[in-house]
């Protein structure tokens, strides 16, 4: 399942992807797949959109990956931020390890848990202040639309937790259709 919108972006670069051993779609980018040691649970979920379950190279939480500081052209993710308990630290892991930029696909609310009140920036802060660690793999710790997840990037911008640049949108997204993307450009 290809994005347009992702190649136009990250064609040509070589990134890592987050979660990319457990997620449903292959965006056929040019990456290194990093996933959670206990992410085998979404291996039926591959085969549903897939002949094959992708490779994982780095077994790794997604705030803590064993790779040198910028040492990919990029860093994406999808549909994986909001099963983290700790998204800002997960972001600032990825603004870390990235030098050009930073591509998250991220659930609309109202395909996947539109029963759901937003996940306040408040709330996103306690977690990041108190390092919460509760993962919950199979469902989802957060619910953003992205101006919500936009103040999330903005706060970290004026707290100095990293430095990105808005370089594009898409809601929904053009690939899976469920969710939105948001493509930052790492400042270093």
């Amino acid at each position: 399942m290809k994005s347009n919108f992702i190649s136009g972006f990250l064609n040509g670069l070589s990134g890592l992807e987050i979660g990319g051993g457990s997620g449903p779609c292959d965006y056929e980018l040019d990456v290194i797949n990093v996933n959670h040691p206990e992410c085998s649970v979404w291996d039926a979920e591959q085969l549903k959109y897939s002949p094959v379950v992708r490779k994982v190279d780095i077994v790794a939480d997604a705030t803590e990956i064993p790779v040198p500081d910028t040492s990919y052209d990029f860093v994406f993710s999808s549909h994986v931020l909001e099963h983290l308990p700790n998204p800002i630290k997960a972001i600032k892991e990825q603004y870390r390890i990235s030098k050009k930029y930073v591509c998250m696909v991220v659930p609309q609310r109202d395909a996947v848990d539109g029963h759901r009140e937003i996940t306040t920036l408040e709330e996103t802060i306690d977690r990041y202040n108190n390092n919460n660690t509760v993962t919950n793999l199979l469902g989802h710790l957060s619910v953003w639309n992205w101006s919500d997840m936009w103040k999330i990037i903005q706060w970290g911008n004026e707290n100095n937790l990293w430095k990105f640049k808005l370089r594009g949108v898409l809601n929904p997204d053009d690939a899976r259709k469920d969710g939105w993307i948001i493509v930052l450009e790492v400042i270093k």
